[in-house]
């Protein structure tokens, strides 16, 4: 299963979202990714699962430091998905009418791979790390 990237959920909260998640890969049932793939979790949250552009990653490795600490550079880069939640009228953060603030706490990595997030605010101590 691919590698679970999750943004503006408080940390003592991500487990709900990625514990049913990995429940279910686990199981041999995944859940399938794509904006068109909703899926309603036991706790209430509606949530998509959605592909993360390998360029996200090579951008900046540091985004996954702990994943290449324990399995190495060599293993190559793992597969990501983004889990992304709706607000409490079901709406994602791409649809019209979702509420600004839960937009705004999940950037689409998908969309602008790039830009999302922002970079690190010491970014000179993360290019010299890959030099």
């Amino acid at each position: 299963h691919p590698e679970v990237v999750v943004f503006g959920v408080p940390f003592s909260h991500v487990n709900g979202l990625v514990r049913p998640v990995y429940d279910a890969a686990v199981a041999g049932r995944p859940l399938a990714a794509g904006r068109e793939h909703r899926h309603l979790l036991v706790n209430g949250a509606t949530i998509v699962l959605l592909p993360v552009p390998e360029l996200w990653v090579r951008r900046d490795p540091g985004r996954v430091g702990g994943w290449f600490d324990m399995f190495g550079v060599r293993r190559g880069l793992p597969s990501f998905v983004q889990i992304c939640w709706a607000d409490e009228f079901g709406s994602m953060p791409w649809e019209p009418g979702c509420d600004p603030e839960i937009a705004a706490l999940q950037p689409v990595v998908a969309d602008d791979p790039l830009r999302y997030p922002r970079p690190p605010r010491n970014a000179s101590r993360h290019a010299r790390r890959r030099r």
